[in-house]
């Protein structure tokens, strides 16, 4: 399946070149708790990918096949959360019994813990999800004879004061995960102060949008022709890992998240 996401343009005298930026998503089989082999399921579906692609996997089928799941009768689901979180606001005020986290430097609810397609199971996230980009980008190097191509591991989120999931990349390899602006000038000559591009999540919004919320059996994607993506020709290091997260005191949304108490169950940490 391919779907048109968008378009950029070149001008050539007075002709402009159209170039569309397109996604793919593969239908599987259902992944349920007897699949313990994520390579084996890319081995089956991913009949194809090309230089300067991306493939995003949905978080989902990783923690499956990692066998990070939980049955649902064997502990509550706050009290798994609380497990898993790095940090987590409990509200009895909350009306949709919410547990805002922390979880490894991510705002997301219920530490990325759901129950949707899981079949009868708590899904946790991924318990080393950039060990898994790497794996899975090394493997598609040698597999297809690759040079450039990425590997996302997307999972949906809510955005504050707004309805709809879109994407979140819990993890990202092969590319830079931002496209700065900064220095550089708008349409009318103002330089630009902070602006940056953030292409990692770009990839997972595109891979939840495609992959779906409900029955859509749709966990991978490849996204096409992306303009100004800037590939590597190796995995991400930490430091560029490092570099798309933001310390809480430089973050717009610093003074809301200090505002809070947070809890943790891990070693009674604090947030500061």
């Amino acid at each position: 399946m391919i779907c048109f996401i968008g378009y950029w343009g070149r001008f050539r005298g007075s002709r402009v070149e159209l170039n569309k930026m397109n996604i793919r998503g593969i239908k599987t089989k259902k992944i349920t708790e007897v699949d313990n082999d994520l390579l084996k399921i890319l081995d089956e579906y991913i009949v194809e990918i090309k230089e300067k692609e991306v493939l995003i996997i949905t978080s989902k089928i990783v923690s499956i096949c990692e066998g990070n799941i939980v049955s649902k009768d064997k502990i509550e689901k706050v009290d798994l959360v609380k497990q898993d979180a790095d940090y987590y606001i409990l509200s009895p005020e909350n009306k949709y019994g919410l547990i805002l986290t922390i979880k490894n430097g991510h705002l997301i609810p219920w530490a990325g813990i759901d129950e949707s397609n899981g079949n009868g199971y708590f899904v946790r996230w991924p318990k080393d999800p950039y060990k898994t980009a790497f794996k899975v980008r090394d493997y598609l190097v040698e597999r297809f004879n690759l040079k450039h191509v990425g590997v996302v591991i997307s999972d949906s989120n809510l955005t504050p004061l707004r309805r709809g999931e879109t994407g979140l990349a819990i993890a990202y390899t092969g590319f830079k995960p931002l496209i700065s602006y900064v220095g550089k000038f708008d349409l009318f000559g103002r330089e630009m102060k902070m602006s940056n591009l953030g292409v990692a999540d770009t990839m997972a919004t595109m891979g939840v949008f495609m992959m779906g919320e409900g029955d859509e059996q749709m966990p991978l994607a490849i996204v096409s022709n992306i303009p100004r993506i800037e590939f590597l020709d190796r995995n991400t290091i930490q430091d560029e890992i490092d570099s798309y997260a933001i310390e809480k005191e430089n973050d717009l949304f610093g003074d809301l998240l200090n505002s809070v108490e947070w809890k943790s169950m891990k070693n009674n940490k604090k947030i500061s």
